[in-house]
């Protein structure tokens, strides 16, 4: 089974629907992410207790929101 990065409940403002009109207004997204890595290699970030190699959750989020606030979506599947 491969190493997961997962982040629960990231919320953030985007523009989604089907419709221009659905899309004009800003709608709460919710997204849950669930990132798989090569077999061990969180693990060996962590034996190597190297920050440097660690994986930033922060910068994940914050690329996953700009993208959800900079683009419209018809639809989220």
């Amino acid at each position: 089974m491969p190493d997961q990065l997962v982040i629960k409940g990231l919320e953030f403002q985007g523009h989604i629907g089907v419709t221009p009109e659905e899309r004009h207004e800003a709608q709460p997204i919710g997204v849950d992410l669930d990132l798989d890595y090569p077999d061990n290699a969180l693990a060996a970030v962590s034996v190597a207790d190297d920050i440097a190699r660690a994986v930033d959750y922060a910068q994940v989020a914050d690329r996953v929101i700009e993208i959800g606030i900079s683009q419209e979506f018809s639809l989220l599947e």
